[in-house]
């Protein structure tokens, strides 16, 4: 079972033992499962494994400090131009324009205009989404 109620925390569970007396009572006998599991290191209760002996590369086994390393970066090289995983939005830039032929007469569609824009609002959005962010942390912390 659990600690005992109003025991303080970090107490360890107690194990109730019932054995048979010879003349028919029963005597019940209550102790810290160290204890028990000292005396008794074949009980079934003794060699249960913990979560963390299970799975030791669970978050919440992970001790204070240690930080799981990261594989490499990775890069693509397309068409002369390197790309990383950290820099992949930054060096696409804006389309080449591209023409088409409507009636015999042909027309040139530019994307400059709508990169202009957008590259114009992305200080916007990135405010946006800090200041929302910061919102949703600060109305974390109110709820508890």
């Amino acid at each position: 079972t659990g600690a005992p109620a109003g025991s303080p925390a970090g107490t360890a569970p107690t194990v109730q033992d019932s054995k048979q007396n010879a003349d028919g009572s029963t005597t019940t006998t209550q102790q810290g499962q160290d204890t028990y599991c000292q005396a008794n290191p074949n009980a079934a209760i003794c060699k249960q494994k913990s979560e963390c002996e299970l799975h030791p590369d669970a978050l919440g086994c992970m001790q204070v400090g240690d930080v799981p390393t990261l594989g490499a970066i990775s890069t693509k090289t397309v068409d002369g131009a390197t790309f990383t995983e950290a820099n992949i939005i930054q060096n696409l830039g804006c389309p080449a324009p591209e023409s088409v032929s409507i009636g015999g007469h042909a027309i040139t569609l530019s994307y400059t205009p709508f990169c202009t824009y957008a590259e114009s609002f992305r200080p916007l959005v990135l405010a946006f989404a800090y200041l929302t962010a910061a919102l949703l942390i600060v109305g974390a912390f109110k709820q508890s």
